[in-house]
């Protein structure tokens, strides 16, 4: 299965059960969520977030309008390091420079343990991972595994959820 087919996957099961004031959208521009001065080579006009989650509200006017909540990206373990490293620098960009933001990367792995994310029992790495290039850090907030029973630890379909903390809450982005 293609890592698209995996965010469309993922984006179902996130769609079964948000609340009614919350909406998916796939392949959100970086563009939309951050100023320009924060680009560079990682974050480019034309790079999309796999998966953002926005929250209706009504302005000061009664309209109704939309504020990204969380972005998520999807990577399978397999794909190298500098195609993980990039999405967490992205995202770390985002929440970097955009007040209110969570930001996720979903891992996927079958039939192998994903060494940079889980011990060798299998558990999520207990500690905060410095992103290169940014004041962010990552923190591997849960890790499942297809079969829990599975005696050979290194075999198990694996599915990690990282989250991207900045360094301190940012000042809000106006476009």
């Amino acid at each position: 299965m293609s890592e698209g087919a995996l965010a469309a996957e993922l984006g179902n099961l996130i769609h079964s059960h948000l609340p009614d004031k919350l909406y998916l959208r796939y392949e959100y521009a970086y563009s939309s969520l951050i100023p320009k001065k924060a680009f560079d080579d990682d974050i480019t006009p034309q790079a999309r977030v796999d998966l953002a989650i926005s929250e209706y509200y009504r302005d000061d006017a009664g309209m109704r309008r939309s504020k990204i909540q969380y972005i998520v990206e999807l990577k399978r373990a397999s794909a190298s390091n500098t195609r993980i490293n990039r999405d967490l620098r992205r995202l770390a960009g985002v929440i970097e420079n955009t007040k209110g933001v969570r930001a996720f990367l979903c891992v996927a792995s079958e039939e192998s343990r994903p060494p940079q994310f889980t011990n060798e029992g299998g558990y999520a790495l207990k500690s905060e991972f410095k992103i290169e290039g940014t004041e962010s850090v990552f923190v591997v907030t849960n890790v499942m595994k297809a079969a829990f029973l599975f005696k050979d630890r290194e075999r198990a379909h694996y599915v990690c959820l990282i989250e991207v903390v900045p360094p301190d809450e940012p000042e809000p982005y106006e476009d």
